[in-house]
């Protein structure tokens, strides 16, 4: 599809961004240290694309920090998600398609308001 909005086959838009988003498998404790960095991908309101260094398997359960922006600043969002489909794109390099399974409804709506904003202003 051309452009950087797409259609999610469900229910959401997404919208290629480079919003930053960090990741960690999920733990019975998590250190914020633990937590890595991942590369641009898409987001939408029922989870997110990222292109990631490593390969995570199938059913892998991520704790998700998404640092969305907002015109007081970045706003975290934490949420739980699966690793629903996985694709090497290049030797090294990963992408990886995250189903949120937990994630609270006003993060989700901020979510879709911020993608259905940044298509309304494309």
């Amino acid at each position: 599809m051309k452009g950087s909005i797409m259609r999610e086959r469900r229910r959401f838009l997404r919208l290629e961004n480079n919003v930053p988003v960090k990741y960690s498998k999920a733990l019975k404790s998590i250190d914020k240290e633990y937590f890595k960095e991942a590369g641009k991908g898409n987001i939408g309101g029922g989870g997110i694309k990222l292109a990631l260094k490593e390969k995570l398997s199938l059913g892998t359960i991520l704790i998700l920090k998404i640092d969305l922006p907002s015109d007081s600043g970045p706003l975290p969002i934490f949420a739980t998600g699966e690793v629903i489909w996985n694709k090497e794109v290049k030797e090294g390099k990963y992408e990886s398609g995250i189903k949120f399974l937990k994630i609270k409804k006003k993060d989700r709506e901020r979510i879709i308001h911020y993608v259905e904003k940044q298509v309304v202003s494309k």
